[in-house]
């Protein structure tokens, strides 16, 4: 399955058409998308690519990779951005969970970046890691105007053919 989180209508603002897509939308704000891709795009940004896995009863990012124009990998260890997270309590009186966002001023980008496919696989509301699992990658591609970002999941199915013989 593939996810897009992008628009092609021309009659709205690519960033605000793709904000508009709320089933999807893993921006608070359409400021906040601005602030991440205006940061990735002055590193020299070609694609990112986050690639993750999971099975049995837990899932994991494996790498996080951040490419420029020759493909070659840009290093964003020491990269700091005002970031955003998630974050969920229960709430015994309603019996339910409460969902609040918490910005970080100096958030790693790499901790972004995670971030966002974790949220990018919640809201797909496929279950990529359980059972047999699945294994996909979150991608923004630069070479795309506006940037083009998606969300590409495979589910691991086994099935089980039996037969009988008579010896």
């Amino acid at each position: 399955m593939i996810y897009a989180l992008t628009t092609e209508d021309p009659e709205l603002d690519p960033i605000e058409a793709q904000q508009e897509e709320a089933d999807l939308s893993i921006f608070p704000t359409v400021e906040d998308r601005r602030i991440l891709l205006t940061r990735l795009k002055l590193l020299g940004t070609k694609t990112v690519a986050v690639e993750f896995q999971g099975g049995g009863d837990s899932g994991e990012i494996h790498t996080i990779g951040v490419y420029g124009a020759d493909n070659d990998q840009i290093n964003i260890d020491n990269e700091l951005i005002r970031g955003w997270k998630m974050k969920s309590e229960f709430n015994h009186d309603k019996k339910d969970w409460d969902n609040s966002l918490e910005y970080i001023e100096n958030m790693k980008l790499a901790d972004l970046l995670e971030n966002l496919t974790y949220d990018a696989l919640e809201k797909s509301g496929e279950d990529w890691y359980n059972n047999d699992g699945g294994q996909g990658s979150f991608t923004i591609d630069f070479t795309q105007s506006p940037p083009d970002i998606k969300l590409e999941l495979g589910i691991n199915y086994t099935e089980t053919t039996e037969h009988e013989f008579n010896l």
